[in-house]
């Protein structure tokens, strides 16, 4: 229906949702600007114009940073180094977020690069469940690339998904076989 009137008046209108615990909306419209859609929509369509139109999709967490910045969250130093990374979120605030964001009915995509990270986002999963039983979550962990076997094992149970980044692997596997986890712990 939204998509028919923006045909009618030429415009192509792109709303993007980004939530990191708070809910950031960017509004994209080619030609005009959203204001003239929104008042274009209306007049076509009425009050109602919107109903059905937008919806609310996963909220993503982050519990770390990135392997290039050294600020991926491990169990081990990095390579050459004893440093862990980072922990973006303080335990107790992760299991909040997801305890939340799981009781309100939304799927969390959760960026775990390394492999510290999905243990925190695991036991938090874990802890939701008990409070809120919810078949289908699909909640997802987000870079999971350097996960351990029993950590995979773990997603099993509570139904949660791995969404690897494989060309991140092809574009910079060499590097942390080399030197961000070393060869032993890419294997």
């Amino acid at each position: 229906m939204l998509s028919d009137i923006l045909r009618r008046i030429g415009l192509a209108l792109l709303i993007t949702v980004l939530a990191v615990t708070t809910l950031f909306v960017i509004i994209h419209a080619i030609p005009g600007d959203p204001v003239s859609i929104f008042r274009a929509c209306r007049s076509a369509m009425g009050r109602d114009w919107l109903k059905g139109a937008i919806a609310l999709g996963s909220r993503k967490l982050l519990t770390d940073g990135s392997f290039l910045m050294r600020t991926a969250f491990l169990t081990a130093p990095c390579s050459g180094s004893d440093a862990l990374g980072l922990a973006y979120m303080a335990r107790d605030t992760l299991f909040s977020e997801v305890r939340k964001l799981h009781r309100l009915g939304f799927q969390i995509h959760c960026h775990c690069s390394g492999d510290a990270a999905p243990d925190k986002f695991l036991d938090a999963v874990a802890g939701a469940l008990t409070h809120h039983l919810r078949d289908e979550h699909r909640h997802t962990i987000i870079h999971g690339q350097v996960m351990r076997r029993d950590q995979v094992r773990r997603c099993v149970v509570p139904g949660v998904t791995i969404s690897v980044f494989p060309a991140h692997i092809w574009n910079w596997g060499g590097l942390h076989h080399d030197e961000t986890i070393g060869p032993d712990r890419a294997r």
